[in-house]
C-alpha cells in the first residue's frame, strides 16, 4: 500500500471518530438532564457501539497492513502499532460493554432498577466511548502527520543543521517506543488499571503534539491535512492550562500569558521570551509535583540524584510513585525531554533559526508546551 493511499483511509478514520464522540456524549447528557430514560439510552448507546465496531474493525485491519510495512519507517510502524493497541483497547474496554448494556436495554428491568444501575453500567461505557473515539481519533491524526514527515528534511523550513535534525530525530523515536510501550502494556492488563482514563486521554496528546512541531518546522512531503477537526477535540476533552495553573500556583499563568502573547509579536527578542518563560514553566510545574525534601523521603537511591538534588527523572518517577507502571514513567521522561529539547534548541541564539521562525510555528512550541503542563498537573492531582 503507498503512502498516500493508507494516509488518505486514516484521514478518512480521524475525520469520522469525532462523530462517535458527539454522539456518545447528546445521547449522554440527554439522559443526565432527564430527556433520554434508560431504556432509550440504553438502545441508543447499542447502536452507537455497533456503529463504533464498524470503524473499529476498518481501523484494525488498516493498522495491520501498516505494522507489518516492510518499507515503512521505524517511527510510522511504532505508531501505528501504538493505534492498533488503542483500537484493541476500545473492543475490550467499550464493546465488551455491549452485553451489559443489553441487559440494561432489557424491558424486563424495572424503570427504577435501571435508573439504579445506569450510572455503574450505561454511563461509565458512554465516557469510555467518548474518551477512546477521541484519543483514538487524535492519535490516527498523528499518524497521518507522520507519513508526511521526511527524516531527511526535518527543520528544513528553518534551518536546522545536521546536529539537531539527529537528535530530533533520536528523541522522537524513543518517544514513539515509550508510547507504543505504554499502549501495549495497559491493554495487555489483565486487569484493567485505575489510571487507565489518564493514559487514554492525554499521551496520544502529547504525541500528536510532538509531530505537529517536527511538522511545523519540516516540509511535507505528501501535503498537510487538515487540523481543525483535531484541535476541537484536543480543547473539547481536555481541562485548560490556564486553569489548572490557577489551581497550582497563580503567578505561573503569567508566564503562560507572556508565552503566548510573545509568540505572536514582532518583538525581534521573542524566541528568548517564549523559550524562557517555557523553560520556567516546566521546571516550576515540575519541581512544585516533585519537590526536592518529598523526593528525598521517597527514595535514597544514588542514581536518582546528582550533586544531592533529585534528577529529573527521579522527579518523574515521584509524580507516579503510585501508578504501579514503569512505562508510564518513560513515557513521561522522553516526552517532556522531547518538549524542552526544542525549547532548548531555541533559547540557543541560533541565529538562523530566529530569523525564518514564524509565529505559527512559534506557537505550535507553544501549544505543544501547554500541553505538556496538562499532562504533568493532571498526573500530579489525579484529576483524570
Amino acid at each position: 500500500m503507498s503512502i498516500p493511499g493508507w494516509q488518505t483511509e486514516l484521514a478518512k478514520l480521524a475525520q469520522g471518530l469525532p462523530l462517535s464522540t458527539h454522539l456518545y456524549q447528546d445521547s449522554l447528557l440527554k439522559a443526565i438532564s432527564g430527556a433520554l430514560g434508560p431504556n432509550a439510552f440504553a438502545r441508543s448507546l447499542v447502536c452507537q457501539l455497533e456503529r463504533e465496531g464498524a470503524l473499529l474493525q476498518s481501523a484494525s485491519g488498516l493498522l495491520e497492513q501498516v505494522v507489518q510495512g516492510a518499507n515503512l519507517a521505524s517511527n510510522i510502524r511504532l505508531s501505528a502499532s501504538a493505534n492498533l493497541g488503542l483500537v484493541r483497547l476500545a473492543h475490550e474496554v467499550v464493546l465488551a460493554q455491549g452485553s451489559l448494556v443489553g441487559v440494561f436495554a432489557d424491558q424486563s428491568l424495572s424503570e427504577k432498577m435501571s435508573r439504579a444501575l445506569m450510572p455503574q453500567g450505561l454511563t461509565a461505557a458512554a465516557i469510555a466511548g467518548m474518551d477512546l473515539s477521541r484519543s483514538l481519533s487524535i492519535s490516527l491524526a498523528a499518524e497521518q502527520m507522520l507519513a508526511g514527515v521526511d527524516d531527511l528534511a526535518i527543520g528544513r523550513l528553518v534551518g536546522i543543521d545536521e546536529t539537531f535534525r539527529k537528535a530530533t530525530l533520536a528523541g522522537f523515536g524513543n518517544l514513539s517506543t515509550a508510547y507504543e510501550s505504554l499502549i501495549e502494556t495497559v491493554r495487555s492488563n489483565r486487569t484493567l488499571p485505575a489510571y487507565l482514563p489518564l493514559v487514554i486521554r492525554y499521551p496520544p496528546v502529547e504525541y500528536y503534539r510532538e509531530i505537529a512541531v517536527i511538522g511545523s518546522i519540516t516540509p511535507d512531503s505528501v501535503g498537510r491535512a487538515d487540523s481543525s477537526v483535531v484541535e476541537k477535540e484536543i480543547h473539547a476533552g481536555l481541562p485548560r492550562a490556564d486553569d489548572l495553573l490557577m489551581r497550582f500556583d497563580k503567578p505561573l499563568c503569567r508566564l503562560l500569558a507572556g508565552a503566548r502573547r510573545s509568540a505572536k509579536s514582532d518583538n525581534p527578542d521573542r524566541i528568548r521570551h517564549v523559550t524562557t518563560s517555557l523553560r520556567e514553566l516546566v521546571t516550576q510545574v515540575l519541581h512544585g509535583l516533585a519537590p526536592d525534601e518529598q523526593v528525598m523521603k521517597w527514595t535514597a537511591d544514588p542514581r536518582l540524584f546528582h550533586e544531592n538534588r533529585p534528577t529529573r527523572r527521579a522527579r518523574f518517577l515521584y509524580i507516579v510513585r503510585d501508578l504501579d507502571c514503569d512505562p508510564l514513567a518513560g513515557f513521561i521522561e522522553h516526552d517532556v525531554d522531547a518538549a524542552l529539547s526544542f525549547v532548548d534548541f531555541l533559547s540557543s541564539g541560533t541565529h538562523v533559526v530566529e530569523s525564518r521562525l514564524t509565529a505559527a510555528q512559534l506557537g505550535s512550541v507553544v501549544s505543544r508546551a501547554e500541553s505538556l503542563l496538562v499532562f504533568l498537573l493532571q498526573l500530579g492531582n489525579e484529576g483524570w
